[in-house]
Order: structure tokens, then C-alpha cells, then sequence
């Protein structure tokens, strides 16, 4: 006799038409929030939607079924194929035998080694930053902490990777990213939209951003293949490696994935967070005087160099939190490749199964008081045990970001190189509103009001 398989329990908000989908799609943050808690007990949610298989998972150990036990079964999205005009088929988008071909050729490349060469680049930009804020600012200004922290880590990124000065080229590529994410975002919440390859004046606008991209990166390219030259940046090390089985090296159409998904995945979600670290500080100045005496004892004023970053702890506690409660990828998707159980329920294949870092983190199940912006909760007993899965903000299993360590470097090093010239308040008539695009932006951008440091650490 076969067993009954059950779908999982459908979340209750339904359209007449569109099911649940169509509450996920006009407010995915608050949508992910309710169901979580609705189906906080089966952990497991279905999303009904006359146009595709979708559930939810809820519950960590789910995810990590998902993620790492039973990677082999799941896929990235099918969200992620909107991606693919823009990424190619680079890291964040391949799948199977080329993924992990081009995982483990690029893998040298974050070796901690090669991490430590490039802390020196982004001090360098993060000091180069604070000159231009000492020059531009006086007390009391206020500062599009948005636009600053995403000009920063483009530039980290881009150094890191080209070494080469590349400041004439930064406008460009970031006025084409913009434009980019806001496209991606447009064709994953309306699927109906025209094809990239239909033509039309819109569709002409996405290409040539793309185009453009394009053209910056095979100009570095060829402009390092020309001049011989070893800098020793990113480039340099997917330019070198080899296969280890076959000798091979990329090809120029696979250095272009890699550098544009690095520099899409590299810089973006950094900037986001660093951003919400700059406003959490100025709404908590007990925890920002806290930083800066913390800052006081490790640095003492001078510049963090690489053996200071793991001494940098409070700041840690501080990204962390941050990043729980606002995660930069505050959901993923995967696609069932074969019918699966989690939690009793059946899974079938084809099904999208969202999981949500947003929805986890700020689950009352494992934290105390979700909401608050706690950074001493990481120093307890109860969050140093959590199971894996409850703080995932870099994802896990096979598929953790490839840039992780990367991005937590950058983030203490530019954060304790500002903070020890600036402080922030908050300005009175700014309400963040959350926008979950590609990564999880602020509706409007971030504005602080600026205070220029004397070197003792009293105000200017």
C-alpha cells in the first residue's frame, strides 16, 4: 500500500485569482514574516500559485536539508535565470559539473593568503574615502550614506580585482548596474514582460548596459593579456589557474561571468550592509560610543592592518547584527529536481522552496527580542549554540558565497577606518522603509548628519 503524500499546509492570505503569490509579490517582506510565524509549528509552507509550484521552508533545519544535506536534489531558482542576460553563467547562476569546475578554479583566488595581500587595498580606499569626507563635510552636513558606502565598495571590488586605477571608469559601471538591478527586479516581480531578446526601446536600454559592462571588462581583459604584467589582483588569479584534471584555463567568455557576477555580488550586498550599520549606530549612539572606544583600544587612531581584524570583535558583533536583522539577501530560492520530504511533507518536483534569512533571523524562536539591535547577544551562551541555519546571511552548503571572508574583511576595515574620523546621528525626518529588490535596499537612500572627529576623538 502506498502512503498518502501530502502537500504542505497552504498559507491563509489568498487572492481570488493569483492564490498567495500574489501577496508574496506585493509585499514579499511582510508576506514572508506572516507565514513564517502562521506555519512556525509544520515549518513548512505552500504557496499556492496558478503559475508555478512554490513552498516555504521555515524552520532551520529545513533549510539546511535543503541547502547542504540534500544539495544535490535542489538548484538554484528559476528566479536566477533573470539574472543570467546580466551574470552569465558565472558562480552565482552555474550549476552542476561546470560549477564546481569554475568553484574550484576560482577557490584560490579567497584563499585567506591572497585575502590578507588585498586588505592593504581596502584600507587604502577606505582612508581615501575618509580624506574626501574631511574635504567635503563639516559638522552637521548631512551625507547619502547609500550612495557613499556603494561607491566604496565598488571601488574595493574594482581594485581588488583590476588593481589598475579604474576611478574614470567607477560612474559608468555603477549608473549601469543601477539601471540593471532595477531591470532584474522588474522582469522577476512582472514574468510576463517582453523577453530581452524581443526588440523594443526598453529592451534596447537593458542591452547596451550590459554592453557597457561588457566592454569595461574585455578592455581589462585584453589590456592584461597585452602588457604581461602580473599585479597580483583577482584578475591576475582566474587569468592563471588551471583545471586540475585538464590544464585548461578560462576562456575570455568565462572571465567575463566571474568578474561581472564579483562584481554585481561583490559589492552590492556589502554596500547594503554597511549602510544599515552606519543607521543602526546612529539610532543606538550608546553601542556607537561603545564602538568608538573599542576602536580607541584595538587601533589606538592608526589604520587596521590585517593581524588587528581579528581583534575587532565588538565590531564583528555589530556587522552580525546588523546583518540579521537586516540581511542583504533576505530570501533564495531553489528548484526540486526530484520529489522530496521535509517534515513529513512531500515536495514535489519542480517546486520553487523559498528560504528566508529575513524570516529566520527574526524568528522569536531562537532570538531573544528579534527586533532589537543587540550586538552583546553574540557573546551569550544560547546564540553561540544555535543550530546552523538560524544566521545564514552568506547562505551554506556548497554554494556558501565564494566571498564571504572578502566581504567581512572589507566591512571592518572601511567601518573602523570612518568611524574613527566621523560619527553620525540621525536625521529627525528620515523613516527607513525596507525595499526588497535583488538585495535588500532602503527605499530611500540613507542620509545621516556628519561629524568630523579631531584626532583625539572629540568633535571637531
Amino acid at each position: 500500500m502506498t502512503m498518502q503524500k501530502y502537500l504542505p499546509p497552504t498559507y491563509s492570505q489568498k487572492h481570488w485569482l493569483w492564490g498567495n503569490v500574489h501577496y508574496l509579490v506585493k509585499n514579499p517582506l511582510q508576506f514572508l514574516e506572516k507565514a513564517s510565524i502562521e506555519k512556525r509549528n509544520e515549518g513548512v509552507c505552500w504557496i499556492s500559485s496558478p503559475l508555478v509550484k512554490l513552498a516555504m521552508v521555515t524552520k532551520p533545519e529545513f533549510a539546511k536539508h535543503i541547502m547542504q544535506d540534500n544539495n544535490k536534489n535542489y538548484h538554484k531558482g528559476k528566479i536566477f535565470r533573470f539574472l543570467k542576460p546580466v551574470l552569465g553563467n558565472g558562480l552565482l547562476t552555474s550549476e552542476d559539473d561546470f560549477w564546481r569546475r569554475q568553484r574550484r578554479l576560482a577557490q584560490p583566488a579567497f584563499h585567506k593568503q591572497r585575502l590578507a595581500e588585498m586588505v592593504q587595498t581596502m584600507v587604502a580606499c577606505g582612508e581615501e574615502l575618509a580624506n574626501e569626507w574631511l574635504s567635503a563635510y563639516q559638522s552637521g552636513d548631512k551625507v547619502n550614506i547609500t550612495r557613499e558606502m556603494n561607491k566604496v565598495a565598488l571601488m574595493v571590488v574594482s581594485t581588488a580585482l583590476f588593481k589598475s586605477d579604474v576611478k574614470a571608469e567607477i560612474a559608468g559601471i555603477n549608473e549601469s548596474m543601477e539601471f540593471l538591478l532595477d531591470k532584474i527586479i522588474e522582469r522577476i516581480r512582472h514574468p510576463f514582460k517582453l523577453p530581452l531578446w524581443v526588440p523594443s526601446p526598453e529592451n534596447w536600454k537593458e542591452k547596451q548596459a550590459i554592453r557597457q559592462l561588457e566592454q569595461v571588462i574585455y578592455r581589462m581583459i585584453e589590456k592584461r593579456r597585452k602588457s604581461n604584467t602580473h599585479e597580483g589582483d583577482l584578475l591576475d588569479m582566474l587569468m592563471e589557474v588551471q583545471d586540475e584534471d585538464t590544464g585548461e584555463r578560462m576562456s575570455d567568455q568565462q572571465l567575463r561571468d566571474e568578474v561581472m557576477t564579483i562584481f554585481l555580488a561583490g559589492h552590492e550586498t556589502t554596500a547594503v550592509a554597511m549602510a544599515y550599520v552606519w543607521l543602526l549606530l546612529a539610532e543606538n549612539p550608546e553601542i556607537d560610543a561603545r564602538l568608538q572606544g573599542h576602536l580607541q583600544e584595538v587601533l589606538n587612531g592608526k589604520l587596521p592592518a590585517f593581524e588587528d581584524l581579528k581583534k575587532l570583535n565588538f565590531l564583528k558583533n555589530i556587522i552580525d547584527e546588523t546583518m540579521r536583522i537586516y540581511p542583504p539577501v533576505y530570501a533564495v530560492e531553489r528548484y526540486a529536481l526530484a520529489d522530496d520530504e521535509i517534515g513529513g511533507f512531500h515536495i514535489p518536483k519542480g517546486t520553487n522552496v523559498i528560504i528566508s534569512p529575513y524570516a529566520i533571523q527574526r524568528d522569536a524562536t531562537w532570538w531573544d527580542e528579534p527586533l532589537r539591535f543587540d550586538p552583546d547577544r553574540w557573546n551569550t551562551e544560547k546564540v553561540q549554540n544555535l543550530p546552523r541555519y538560524t544566521y545564514f546571511p552568506f547562505g551554506g552548503g556548497p554554494r556558501l558565497c565564494i566571498g564571504e571572508q572578502f566581504a567581512m574583511y572589507e566591512m571592518l576595515i572601511i567601518i573602523a577606518i570612518l568611524r574613527q574620523k566621523f560619527s553620525f546621528s540621525k536625521s529627525p525626518d528620515y523613516k527607513l522603509r525596507l525595499d526588497p529588490l535583488v538585495t535588500l535596499r532602503a527605499w530611500d537612500d540613507i542620509e545621516l548628519v556628519i561629524s568630523p572627529l579631531a584626532p583625539e576623538g572629540g568633535n571637531k
